[in-house]
Protein backbone atom coordinates (compact mmCIF):
# COMPACT_ATOMS: atom_id res chain seq x y z
CA UNK A 1 0.00 0.00 0.00
CA UNK A 2 1.47 3.82 -0.82
CA UNK A 3 1.58 5.58 2.34
CA UNK A 4 2.57 9.42 2.04
CA UNK A 5 4.88 10.40 4.95
CA UNK A 6 4.40 14.24 5.67
CA UNK A 7 6.83 16.03 8.11
CA UNK A 8 6.39 19.15 9.84
CA UNK A 9 9.29 21.17 8.27
CA UNK A 10 8.34 20.27 4.16
CA UNK A 11 4.83 20.68 4.70
CA UNK A 12 5.78 24.34 6.37
CA UNK A 13 8.16 24.88 3.71
CA UNK A 14 5.72 24.14 0.55
CA UNK A 15 3.14 26.41 2.19
CA UNK A 16 5.29 29.12 2.72
CA UNK A 17 6.61 28.52 -1.16
CA UNK A 18 3.21 28.34 -2.51
CA UNK A 19 1.79 31.64 -0.95
CA UNK A 20 4.89 33.25 -2.06
CA UNK A 21 4.09 32.10 -5.64
CA UNK A 22 0.19 33.01 -5.23
CA UNK A 23 1.51 36.37 -3.69
CA UNK A 24 4.26 36.88 -6.64
CA UNK A 25 1.13 36.83 -9.41
CA UNK A 26 -0.87 40.05 -8.35
CA UNK A 27 2.82 41.78 -7.81
CA UNK A 28 3.49 40.82 -11.55
CA UNK A 29 0.11 41.64 -12.82
CA UNK A 30 0.34 45.28 -10.96
CA UNK A 31 3.82 45.52 -12.33
CA UNK A 32 2.67 45.24 -16.23
CA UNK A 33 -0.54 46.75 -15.48
CA UNK A 34 2.10 49.48 -14.40
CA UNK A 35 4.11 49.81 -16.79
CA UNK A 36 1.84 49.37 -19.92
CA UNK A 37 -0.43 52.08 -18.32
CA UNK A 38 2.85 54.34 -18.41
CA UNK A 39 3.43 53.62 -22.24
CA UNK A 40 0.19 54.56 -23.12
CA UNK A 41 -1.62 50.86 -23.78
CA UNK A 42 -4.59 51.05 -24.83
CA UNK A 43 -5.19 47.73 -22.39
CA UNK A 44 -3.30 47.81 -19.55
CA UNK A 45 -5.28 45.63 -17.65
CA UNK A 46 -5.65 43.00 -19.98
CA UNK A 47 -1.61 42.97 -20.12
CA UNK A 48 -1.51 42.75 -16.19
CA UNK A 49 -3.71 40.10 -15.46
CA UNK A 50 -2.89 38.36 -19.00
CA UNK A 51 0.65 38.24 -18.26
CA UNK A 52 0.24 37.10 -14.27
CA UNK A 53 -2.39 34.42 -15.94
CA UNK A 54 -0.13 33.28 -19.16
CA UNK A 55 3.26 32.94 -18.82
CA UNK A 56 3.66 33.16 -22.49
CA UNK A 57 1.36 36.33 -23.04
CA UNK A 58 4.65 37.72 -20.33
CA UNK A 59 7.52 37.19 -22.59
CA UNK A 60 4.96 38.36 -26.19
CA UNK A 61 4.72 41.86 -23.37
CA UNK A 62 8.09 42.13 -23.33
CA UNK A 63 8.67 42.37 -26.87
CA UNK A 64 5.84 44.54 -27.59
CA UNK A 65 6.76 47.17 -25.27
CA UNK A 66 9.81 48.26 -26.70
CA UNK A 67 7.79 49.63 -29.55
CA UNK A 68 5.48 51.78 -27.09
CA UNK A 69 8.43 54.31 -26.65
CA UNK A 70 9.95 55.92 -23.55
CA UNK A 71 8.15 56.34 -19.75
CA UNK A 72 9.06 58.43 -16.72
CA UNK A 73 10.32 56.76 -13.47
CA UNK A 74 8.75 53.73 -11.69
CA UNK A 75 6.62 54.35 -9.08
CA UNK A 76 7.42 52.95 -5.31
CA UNK A 77 4.54 50.62 -5.53
CA UNK A 78 5.69 49.34 -9.08
CA UNK A 79 9.50 48.96 -7.96
CA UNK A 80 8.57 46.65 -5.23
CA UNK A 81 6.12 44.96 -7.27
CA UNK A 82 9.06 44.42 -9.88
CA UNK A 83 10.94 43.23 -7.21
CA UNK A 84 9.11 40.83 -5.48
CA UNK A 85 7.41 38.99 -8.58
CA UNK A 86 11.38 38.82 -10.29
CA UNK A 87 12.38 37.43 -7.16
CA UNK A 88 9.84 34.53 -6.65
CA UNK A 89 9.76 33.82 -10.13
CA UNK A 90 13.71 33.14 -10.38
CA UNK A 91 13.90 31.33 -7.47
CA UNK A 92 10.86 29.41 -8.63
CA UNK A 93 12.31 28.64 -11.88
CA UNK A 94 15.65 27.69 -10.23
CA UNK A 95 14.45 24.90 -7.88
CA UNK A 96 12.13 23.07 -10.66
CA UNK A 97 14.90 23.33 -13.32
CA UNK A 98 18.05 22.46 -11.21
CA UNK A 99 16.74 19.90 -8.71
CA UNK A 100 15.54 16.31 -9.56
CA UNK A 101 11.59 16.14 -9.13
CA UNK A 102 11.89 15.73 -5.65
CA UNK A 103 9.31 17.75 -3.62
CA UNK A 104 12.43 18.82 -0.77
CA UNK A 105 14.59 19.14 -2.76
CA UNK A 106 12.76 21.74 -4.48
CA UNK A 107 11.29 23.27 -1.76
CA UNK A 108 15.10 24.02 -0.27
CA UNK A 109 16.38 24.86 -3.87
CA UNK A 110 13.44 27.50 -3.88
CA UNK A 111 14.40 29.07 -0.03
CA UNK A 112 18.19 29.00 -1.19
CA UNK A 113 17.85 30.44 -3.95
CA UNK A 114 15.51 33.24 -2.95
CA UNK A 115 17.63 34.16 -0.58
CA UNK A 116 20.54 35.10 -3.46
CA UNK A 117 17.65 36.36 -5.58
CA UNK A 118 15.81 38.80 -3.70
CA UNK A 119 19.00 40.71 -3.10
CA UNK A 120 19.91 41.31 -6.68
CA UNK A 121 16.55 41.47 -7.56
CA UNK A 122 16.45 44.65 -5.18
CA UNK A 123 19.92 46.00 -6.83
CA UNK A 124 18.15 45.53 -10.52
CA UNK A 125 14.76 46.75 -9.68
CA UNK A 126 14.69 49.24 -6.68
CA UNK A 127 17.63 50.58 -6.46
CA UNK A 128 17.55 51.59 -9.97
Amino acid sequence: MLSIQVTVLPAVGFALMALCVVLAAPALAYAVFADARALGSDHPYLWGVGSAAVAPLFVVYLLVRRQWGARGPPSDGERIARTAAAAVLVSLLVSVTFTPPDVNSQILWFWGSLVVAAPVSYSLFYRT
